[in-house]
């Protein structure tokens, strides 16, 4: 996936994706200069991210 798919998968804007990549927060592949997302590794990323939140409250 495009950064431009991702986040209309996750519904943020780009800027938000590109901070997240800096941050080392998603999951990210290079492909020479551009940056590659996979559908599956995002799902789960979103998992964990939701279960750290639940156990957090």
């Amino acid at each position: 996936m495009t950064v431009e798919e991702v986040s209309e998968y996750l519904r943020i804007c780009r800027a938000s994706v590109y901070r997240l990549v800096k941050r080392n927060k998603i999951p990210v592949s290079r492909v020479g200069k551009r940056l590659r997302f996979r559908k599956e590794t995002l799902e789960e990323w979103l998992t964990r991210m939701e279960n750290l939140n639940h156990d957090s409250h």
